[in-house]
């Protein structure tokens, strides 16, 4: 029998009051540590206002049209991006523009699809979302520059 501050503890006692009370302050720790990372975390998030954003471009046979589009979106200022363009059985240099292109720039990124289907438009456009890589996706046409000037 033990004697604290006039309370009497036996030792099975004393072995459970110490476990308990390394059990809190162990408990406490992880509870403050937790608690930084996520504020830290939270910080990081805010910190960036933009959100990473994906361009989807669907192609076939628009070479005139990806060789006006694609050098106006790698000139955007907007900090994180990628363009993917899926490049859909074209019979014009589609394939070789791309390649050639993909050599000057990191933000490009190139599939193609080299047979026929029933739906090529839907197909193209399932290939680029699996190709993305960041959180926001946008689909673009390859003619919207066209119809950009024509209506303007």
């Amino acid at each position: 029998m033990v004697e604290i501050s006039g309370f009497t503890f036996s030792m099975a006692e004393l072995v459970l009051l110490a476990g308990f009370v390394l059990t809190f302050v162990l408990q406490l720790f992880y509870q403050i540590l937790t608690a930084a990372f996520t504020l830290s975390g939270k910080k990081k998030l805010q910190q960036s206002d933009f959100p990473s954003v994906s361009i989807i471009i669907p192609s076939r046979n628009y070479e005139d049209s990806l060789k006006e589009l694609i050098p106006s979106l790698l000139e955007q200022d907007y900090p994180d991006f990628e363009i993917v363009v899926v490049d859909d059985c074209s019979a014009d240099g589609t394939e070789w523009y791309l390649s050639e292109l993909k050599l000057q720039s990191d933000k490009l990124k190139t599939s193609r699809i080299v047979q026929e289907t029933d739906f090529p438009n839907a197909l193209a456009i399932t290939i680029g979302v699996r190709a993305a890589s960041k959180e926001w996706l946008i689909f673009l046409n390859p003619l919207c520059r066209e119809y950009r000037a024509k209506i303007g």
